[in-house]
């Protein structure tokens, strides 16, 4: 079985439906074999719920209406 780096990016506060989406499917693909990562706000719930089920987290700074891909270099 071939296995992946993935990356979840969410830059928001909230703890609703998108956030607990992504948690739960970056759980799945770990267990599953794949290197998973989380990009999101230090202090988020989401980075608080995946440091405690084990996903790796990083931490990406507020932007109001994009992320700034060129300004931070590849995590893989």
């Amino acid at each position: 079985m071939s296995t992946y780096k993935l990356g979840y990016f969410c830059a928001s506060n909230s703890w609703r439906g998108l956030e607990m989406n992504q948690l739960r499917n970056a759980i799945w693909m770990k267990e599953r074999g794949h290197e998973v990562l989380i990009l999101g706000l230090k202090g988020s719930r989401l980075i608080q719920e995946a440091e405690n089920s084990g996903v790796n987290v990083a931490f990406v700074q507020k932007h109001k209406k994009y992320y700034d891909f060129k300004k931070y270099p590849p995590i893989f």
